[in-house]
């Protein structure tokens, strides 16, 4: 019997410091960040036909001979969720830089002022280029597995180089993507 009696008092002793000790609670701020940015990137690739190009001066117009190019949308968004409806999407420009120098070697120390951008991007054959930030809408586009890529008409022109010492340019433009959903 005496066993008996020294468990229950055990049990007892562990009950009683149990509810004696101090409970603390602590509220935690939870948010959320959506970066609209990375939404849907995996679905679509650019593509420019011919990736990059070498330009031949030509002296009649003082410039660079225009320069076509190929741009082509392959989509996947069909295949990343039945109920996504796209109803268009967006081409802009986000960034177009150049430089030209005195000599074959760009360096900093040869580069020549008002060059930053001897290049207008003019799309699928628009009068007016391309200009930063601004979009070019094309709407009522459904990518499906029929229509999952599709392709558009850039053309480089150039602007007149009328500096003598101009020996080398060289440039680059960034093209964006964006749904319309």
């Amino acid at each position: 019997m005496k066993v008996i009696v020294c468990s229950f008092a055990l049990l007892l002793v562990l009950m009683v410091s149990s509810s004696a000790a101090d409970y603390k609670s602590h509220t935690f701020q939870v948010s959320t960040n959506i970066d609209r940015s990375n939404m849907l990137a995996d679905t679509v690739s650019l593509k420019l036909e011919p990736s990059s190009i070498t330009l031949a001066y030509d002296p009649v117009i003082s410039s660079f001979a225009n320069k076509p190019v190929k741009l082509t949308v392959e989509s996947n968004v069909y295949s990343f969720d039945s109920q996504l409806e796209v109803t268009g999407y967006q081409l802009f420009l986000i960034n177009n830089v150049s430089s030209c120098y005195s000599s074959l070697r760009p360096e900093a120390g040869n580069k020549l002022d008002g060059y930053d951008s001897i290049a207008n991007v003019h799309i699928d054959n628009k009068v007016e280029p391309m200009k930063i930030g601004e979009a070019n809408i094309y709407s009522d586009t459904k990518f499906d597995s029929t229509s999952s890529v599709l392709t558009h008409d850039l053309t480089l022109k150039f602007k007149v180089i009328g500096d003598e010492n101009v020996r080398s340019c060289n440039g680059s433009f960034v093209i964006g993507f964006r749904y319309d959903l």
